[in-house]
């Protein structure tokens, strides 16, 4: 516990840190567009180490087929539970009712 209080803290700090040395460097365009191009770069070399963490973890290989379904089945839910939701509030609260204006029209 005490190593992962260290961890942030150690984030925490160079986040604190670098907010004003930004600051100062924001009159610099040059700084900028160096500054998005390497926290792009960035991003890409942790999500490729990220990958490859998840490919080497053999468990999770064994295991890829099973979660694929839940996966699936989880979005299949999530698709078809937000289309119902959408059609029923749009039925209660748009569509003219006996001559009546929906909501939001005047």
């Amino acid at each position: 516990m005490d190593d992962f209080k260290a961890v942030i803290f150690t984030i925490l700090a160079l986040l604190v840190i670098g907010v004003p040395i930004g600051f100062k460097l924001r009159p610099f365009t040059c700084f900028k567009k160096v500054s998005e191009k390497v926290v792009g770069i960035s991003v890409y070399l942790i999500l490729l180490l990220l990958g490859a963490g998840l490919g080497a973890n053999q468990n999770l290989m064994s295991q890829l087929a099973e979660m694929s379904y839940a996966a699936v089945v989880i979005t299949l839910g999530a698709v078809v539970g937000s289309a119902l939701v959408s059609w029923l509030v749009y039925r209660l609260f748009f569509i003219r009712k006996a001559g009546k204006l929906s909501r939001g029209e005047e």
